[in-house]
């Protein structure tokens, strides 16, 4: 027996058992509760064949594997899983995704354990709730069809005539609260939020009465996977989903709340700050040259030192911002808005920040940038604290001069002086007018 040879009947096949099943003349296993379109009613529960039904292709839980599988198989349509849904090869596809979900618990369950509550499908034989469930069922069967035996035959309840809108709130009320499964990870979460408003219409004020979840949260989690998505069009995995898990969720909601945080800068800060957020993202996941441990807390210190970082940013990158080929493309002014309205040299900065050539030691300066800044913040309480940087400032400028020579390079030098000759001028009018008072 193979496994093709239990995912779904054809339609024919399935609507006919269906009908027989509803006829006055069949009677029922037994009857099972259910909230369903605003009202409890009790529904009869039938004994099917473990092959008759089919999957949901739009199940809500697989739909970002399912586009981790799209992408890693270009060669397929971007809406690949909407269409064809009594396709054999999307349902062995989709049987492959959901055993992913179950081999650590689900399966471990029914191993010891029988059917303990219908799985719900429609009209039409796709299961509406339980998908997961038949699939374990399926794989212990496919496994020992012996020991089981069980699982030849499993309960159903079958949903009456139905708009899709009534089974998005049934798996809502049914597959977001504990039971035997795994909480929905925030990835397909968002994903769910985001197709069922896009798609059907839904408002924020209904997808937040469907999942009894506050507005706010839903909110949060679409923009997390929009910033998920950009992340990985950014590292070249576009829409590789699993490359997102549990362990980045942290950091992309550090993300949504450092974009908040400079909501009154303008889209090209912003985009640096988020562009910056995802090389040590991607460090993190890499290489870790940051050494960064939680990510979340890296993303919330550039945050709250952004602005010392974008100084520092210009005054340590500049030649390779002097390297920056400026040319105005439409996708450069759609990102950061017109010439009129725009700092060429923040353009600038930014490509120079997201250039890969740049990438150590654009996190070398966001690492001693953050332990300067925590360094600063320490020292602040200390009356002294400004004079010990004087004198380091003093002792860093002897050592240049020191080691200057006809072979040093000059590039950027003048500039760095012209700044510090500012600093000191900004010094010495603060200094004489404590002296004054």
């Amino acid at each position: 027996m193979l496994i093709k040879d239990i995912i779904g009947s054809p339609y024919p096949v399935r609507k006919q058992l269906i009908n027989e099943l509803q006829s006055s003349n069949s009677k029922p296993s037994y009857e099972y509760p259910l909230k369903f379109q605003n009202r409890i009613n009790t529904f009869k529960v039938y004994t099917i064949p473990l092959e008759m039904p089919k999957y949901r292709l739009s199940n809500g839980r697989t739909q970002a594997l399912q586009q981790v599988h799209i992408a890693k198989n270009p060669s397929l349509s971007s809406n690949y899983f909407e269409t064809d849904f009594e396709s054999i090869e999307k349902h062995l596809i989709q049987h492959n995704i959901l055993k992913g979900m179950v081999e650590n618990d689900l399966i471990n369950f029914f191993k010891k354990e029988s059917q303990d509550r219908p799985l719900i499908i429609d009209q039409d034989g796709f299961v509406i709730n339980g998908n997961r469930r038949l699939c374990a069922m399926r794989e212990l069967y496919l496994l020992d069809s012996q020991e089981y035996s069980r699982f030849s035959h499993i309960d159903v309840l079958i949903l009456p005539p139905c708009s899709e809108k009534d089974k998005d709130e049934l798996e809502a009320d049914l597959q977001i609260k504990k039971d035997i499964k795994q909480d929905y990870d925030w990835v397909s979460e968002g994903f769910m939020y985001r197709k069922r408003m896009q798609e059907h219409g839904y408002t924020i004020d209904e997808i937040s009465k469907m999942y009894d979840k506050n507005k706010n949260e839903i909110n949060a989690r679409i923009d997390m996977l929009t910033y998920a998505e950009e992340y990985l069009l950014s590292i070249g995995k576009p829409k590789q989903y699993n490359l997102v898990t549990e362990n980045t969720k942290f950091a992309f909601e550090a993300i949504v709340d450092s974009r908040k945080r400079h909501n009154n800068k303008s889209e090209a800060y912003k985009n640096i700050l988020k562009d910056i957020n995802y090389i040590v993202l991607h460090d993190n996941q890499t290489n870790n040259l940051l050494d960064s441990g939680r990510i979340y807390n890296v993303i919330n210190k550039i945050s709250e030192h952004f602005l010392p970082l974008i100084e520092t940013f210009e005054a340590e990158l500049q030649e390779e911002i002097s390297n920056v080929e400026m040319e105005m493309e439409s996708e450069v002014l759609d990102l950061f808005g017109t010439t009129e309205t725009t700092n060429n040299n923040i353009i600038k900065l930014s490509q120079a920040i997201g250039n890969p050539e740049n990438k150590e030691k654009v996190l070398n300066i966001i690492k001693d940038t953050i332990e300067r800044q925590e360094i600063l913040k320490k020292e602040k309480a200390n009356s002294k604290a400004a004079l010990k940087f004087i004198q380091k400032a003093h002792s860093d400028l002897v050592d240049a001069l020191n080691v200057f020579d006809d072979q040093s390079d000059t590039t950027g030098i003048i500039e760095q002086l012209n700044q510090i000759t500012n600093l000191i001028q900004q010094l010495r009018e603060k200094v004489n007018n404590e002296i004054i008072h």
